[in-house]
């Protein structure tokens, strides 16, 4: 998914169809609707993130007297910033040219925020879900997911990305979390 986005980007062309369309429908939607989401995309935040994994990552090292998860954290962490900078410096993407309600710096694609949101809470569930029932479990996969899509579209209904960044970061993310808990949770569990 993400490397098929990227060479839509890539190839130079304009923003497909359903970016421009979504682009102008988000542009056009009431404060009222908007204003409400602007703090919604502070979950995303590569400074909120950080806070989270620090935490959770305190409390694990500390019940486990193990750096396995804070290795992790920092692995998913390092990794998202890491990768979702390269290719946006890689692309440099223009943003949507609609009314943008918050600030935002560098290119578009990929969403840094859906990225950061997607590996983020991803990891986080992961973490909080080692020793639970595969109910809990899927339940805390669930609300990482919901999280990291509610993130991802605050972007676009805020005008500071197309909706094919956002869906890019998501799968950045979500692929990115995949491999660290491979390398780093199957391999430390398995010894």
């Amino acid at each position: 998914m993400f490397g098929l986005l990227a060479a839509v980007v890539v190839s130079g062309t304009a923003p497909p169809g359903i970016d421009t369309t979504v682009a102008r429908w988000a542009g056009e939607l009431p404060r009222a609707v908007t204003n409400p989401v602007r703090p919604l995309t502070s979950f995303g935040a590569t400074l909120t993130v950080a806070v989270l994994f620090s935490v959770v990552a305190a409390i694990s090292t500390a019940r486990e007297r193990s750096l396995t998860v804070a290795t992790f954290l920092v692995a998913v962490l390092a990794g998202e910033i890491l990768l979702s900078n390269l290719v946006k410096a890689g692309l440099d993407r223009a943003r949507p040219e609609v009314d943008q309600l918050i600030g935002w710096s560098g290119a578009s694609f990929p969403s840094g925020h859906a990225a950061a949101a997607a590996a983020g809470y991803a990891a986080v569930a992961l973490v909080l879900a080692r020793g639970r029932s595969v109910a809990v479990g899927r339940w805390l996969l669930v609300g990482a997911v919901v999280m990291a899509i509610s993130v991802a579209a605050s972007r676009v209904f805020l005008g500071v990305h197309w909706l094919t960044d956002v869906v890019a970061g998501l799968a950045l993310g979500w692929a990115w979390v995949a491999l660290c808990a491979m390398v780093i949770l199957d391999r430390r569990q398995a010894q």
